[in-house]
Order: structure tokens, then C-alpha cells, then sequence
């Protein structure tokens, strides 16, 4: 044990502390608290960025989303057919998203059309590492939907059908236009880009 000096002087004030010399082992071991401090701070910063690229290395496109839609922060979908919706993520599906505009008009993207997904500047990255497990299909969704028959805006391949929405089986989707003849359009429903709903 290294023996500590008197850090007073004979007629100093008990209160005033003398100065520490470069050869006193004090200002060694405050030179060597300082130091653990430092090399503390230094490895919960690394630990941080550790654990943040973990959280990272383990997000999923569903737990992205997720993120987004407890934000409720406005996001830009790009599909992979070139069409963008923007808007609020306000429902998840187990293999779809719906967003809500600023005009209130949701929409419905399947997860197999998106391509990018873009939070707005400046807001904090999401990570998007927890499991999400969802029930309900775009193809569950749309039968119920059609139950209402609403009128709807189908975007297939760059081609939008506008009319309403009649019916949805399993792997189609069925909208009858709104003309004169009425006619029927049955778009494959892995074929779909997005789907809007104009009066819901």
C-alpha cells in the first residue's frame, strides 16, 4: 500500500487543501480515476452502437412498419412498380400495410410490392427488430371489403382501375367499372400493387 501524505500544512487551514505535486500519489490516482472514467464512458458508447447494430442486423420490413405505425409518423411508400403512397401507417396485416393519406383515403399495399420505405427528415431511424405476428391477410381483408362494395382505385403494373369494388376470392379480385355496360375487371391478386379506397 502506497502510504498517503498529509494533504495539509502545519498553520494551513484544515479547509484548504494543498496542491498536488506531479511525483504525489494523488495525483496519480486522480489521473487514474479520470482515466477509468473515460475508458467506462468509451465502452458503454461501444456497447451502444453494438447493441443498435444488432437491433438492425435483426429488423424485418413487418417490425418496420410496426415501428412507423406507433409514431403514427408520416411515411413514403415507393412500390416496385414505381408508385408512391403516402401517408400514416394505421393498420398491419400478415402480409399488407394500409396507410392513410392527409385527406383520410386509405390504402392498402401488399408487403411483396413495396421497395423502399421512407420516414420523414430529420425523425429518428427506426429499428424494427421485434417479431410481428399477424392473422389477417390483404386477401381476408379485401373479402370483407367487398362486402361494403366500396368504390376503389387498383394499381396494377402502372395501370389503375377505378370502379367498385364487387367481389375478392382467394387469388382474384374482382372491380366492375363504373360505365355504362358495367363491365368486370379481375386482377390476379398477387398482381397488385396498391389499392385505394376512394369513399370508406
Amino acid at each position: 500500500m502506497v502510504p498517503v501524505p498529509s494533504t495539509f500544512v502545519d498553520g494551513d487551514s484544515p479547509h484548504e487543501r494543498a496542491g498536488l505535486t506531479d511525483d504525489d500519489p494523488l495525483a496519480g490516482l486522480a489521473q487514474w480515476l479520470a482515466d477509468a472514467r473515460v475508458d467506462r464512458e468509451v465502452e458503454a458508447r461501444t456497447r451502444r452502437r453494438w447493441l443498435e447494430q444488432q437491433a438492425r442486423e435483426g429488423s424485418s420490413m413487418a417490425g418496420l412498419l410496426l415501428d412507423l405505425a406507433e409514431r403514427a409518423a408520416p411515411v413514403t411508400i415507393r412500390t416496385r412498380a414505381g408508385a408512391v403512397v403516402t401517408g400514416v401507417v394505421v393498420a398491419l396485416g400478415a402480409d399488407f400495410a394500409v396507410l392513410r393519406s392527409a385527406h383520410r383515403r386509405d390504402t392498402l399495399v401488399p408487403a411483396s410490392a413495396i421497395a423502399t420505405v421512407r420516414g420523414e427528415p430529420g425523425d429518428p431511424a427506426p429499428f424494427g427488430d421485434r417479431a410481428v405476428t399477424m392473422l389477417v391477410s390483404i386477401t381476408d381483408a379485401l373479402v370483407e371489403l367487398a362486402a361494403e362494395r366500396p368504390l376503389v382505385m387498383a394499381s396494377v403494373q402502372g395501370e389503375e382501375v377505378r370502379g367498385e369494388l364487387s367481389s375478392s376470392g382467394r387469388d382474384v379480385v374482382t372491380v366492375t367499372l363504373a360505365s355504362a355496360t358495367r363491365d368486370r375487371v379481375h386482377i390476379a391478386a398477387d398482381a397488385l400493387d396498391h389499392l385505394a379506397l376512394l369513399n370508406r
